[in-house]
């Protein structure tokens, strides 16, 4: 019996090692971009002189902030659930302000979200940008307003403790790591 596990557990090494080698030399330049994951809520926004193209550059130009790679941040889930990370009602209870796809955020990221393209590997990463901290909604007689410029509710220190958490947990989930592997490639599950 211990010697089909061992070949099993090569076999399954192999399949997951050509995968990662595969995307690893695969170009990625959002070429698989996923759309946001759940419902956006309609927002009024104010008048302070803001073009919709000004304000889509404000909330997704890349200022060259990484914080994970984007297949990984598309398909890792919450730490004590099986939905999305990235999830509307998940950046919702964090705060950030999920927004849906356009021209400059084809992957629906919440406002203040980037994705920037590491140069040297044309892969794509997730980042922050000044929108993240410098937009807000306020909520007043059912109606979600959009402030730009106005410091944000938004948890960073809960934000970056559940992405670690739910990164941990795929990581020591053997199902869950091979089902995300499959999806984006995410190679430290094996470390």
């Amino acid at each position: 019996m211990k010697g089909h596990m061992k070949h099993v557990v090569l076999v399954l090494f192999s399949v997951f090692f050509g995968l990662n080698l595969y995307y690893a030399n695969a170009k990625d330049n959002f070429s698989e971009i996923v759309p946001v994951d759940g419902k956006v809520q309609p927002r009024v926004e104010l008048d302070q002189g803001w073009s919709q193209e000004i304000r889509q550059l404000f909330w997704f130009t890349s200022q060259g902030s990484r914080i994970i790679p984007y297949n990984w941040f598309t398909w890792l889930e919450q730490a004590d659930n099986n939905s999305l990370f990235r999830n509307v009602e998940h950046m919702e209870m964090l705060r950030y302000l999920p927004m849906s796809s356009s021209k400059l955020n084809p992957a629906g990221l919440p406002i203040g979200f980037a994705l920037d393209t590491d140069q040297s590997t044309r892969k794509a990463w997730v980042g922050l940008t000044c929108a993240a901290c410098h937009t807000n909604q306020i909520d007043y007689q059912g109606a979600r307003i959009l402030v730009e410029g106005a410091p944000t509710l938004a948890n960073f220190v809960k934000f970056f403790d559940e992405l670690v958490n739910a990164l941990s947990k795929t990581n020591d989930n053997a199902f869950r790591c091979v089902w995300q592997y499959t999806k984006c490639c995410i190679c430290f599950c094996f470390a």
